[in-house]
């Protein structure tokens, strides 16, 4: 599953921006305000959504595969499987969004001889701070400015991957259920007998998943780490739920509930 995000992720954070940046050295393909964008840009715009569909609809599945039947119908009942159309067509108006911020700066830089003018002398008013504003843009430019907020938030996207990407590592070969296999230790994420993934795992896909664009996995992998965040402790070496709850009584009442009933 994480390769589906990573995949994604790096599709839209580092291949679309350097795609954006080639296209405006190209005049056939650079947008401008007569023409609006290359009808080529468009179609391999669709092509990433596509590619976000079938990503989104692979990862939601392997989301599910990681739960069990009881508790598929708690969600059920909460509405959250009900609203992945919803979610689905949040992520990809975010690909939208994300390939027209791209393109602005340099569209801005298009139509610099007539924004930049107006754009001085509405920052020229302002109190205390207007005139230096005005000397600081006057060599920024207002497609600078716009460029340096656009690089400023794929930057950010990226630590993000990287930052996810490096602290999880340990954690891969428990969520990627191909994991293993070379070393000649089979993943038994979805075996019968392999540990249910906790509450915190869950999280961790869900923010891979909000990186790869892809809210409906994210809510389904968030309410997953709600629900899993607490869970009965059966184990007989630490005396699991009962003996937290003989220790409990013992505290509040001063004497052993269950040693007085026996």
């Amino acid at each position: 599953m994480l390769w589906r995000f990573q995949g994604h992720a790096l599709l839209v954070w580092a291949f679309w921006p350097v795609l954006v940046a080639l296209q405006s050295t190209v005049p056939a393909l650079r947008c401008s305000p007569e023409t609006g964008f290359s009808n080529l840009m468009l179609g391999v715009l669709a092509l990433v959504v596509l590619h976000h569909a079938a990503a989104e609809s692979r990862a939601w599945a392997s989301a599910k595969a990681l739960l069990t039947r009881p508790e598929l119908t708690v969600l059920h009942q909460l509405g959250v499987l009900r609203r992945r159309r919803a979610l689905v067509l949040l992520g990809i108006l975010e690909d939208f969004d994300i390939y027209s911020s791209l393109n602005f700066p340099f569209l801005a830089f298009v139509c610099d001889a007539h924004v930049h003018g107006r754009w001085l002398r509405s920052w020229a008013p302002v109190p205390l701070m207007g005139q230096n504003f005005v000397r600081m843009l006057e060599y920024l430019r207002f497609w600078g400015v716009s460029g340096l907020l656009v690089a400023a938030v794929v930057l950010s996207a990226l630590m993000s991957f990287f930052r996810l990407r490096f602290q999880e590592c340990r954690r891969a070969d428990l969520l990627h259920p191909q994991a293993n296999v070379a070393s000649g230790k089979q993943s038994q994420v979805f075996s019968a007998d392999a540990p249910r993934l906790d509450g915190e795992q869950f999280f961790v896909l869900a923010r891979w998943a909000e990186t790869a664009l892809m809210p409906s996995v994210a809510g389904l992998c968030e309410e997953m780490g709600e629900q899993r965040r607490w869970v009965y402790d059966a184990k007989d070496r630490t005396g699991g739920a009962l003996a937290a709850t003989k220790a409990r009584q013992s505290l509040v009442f001063g004497w052993d509930t269950f040693d007085r009933v026996k």
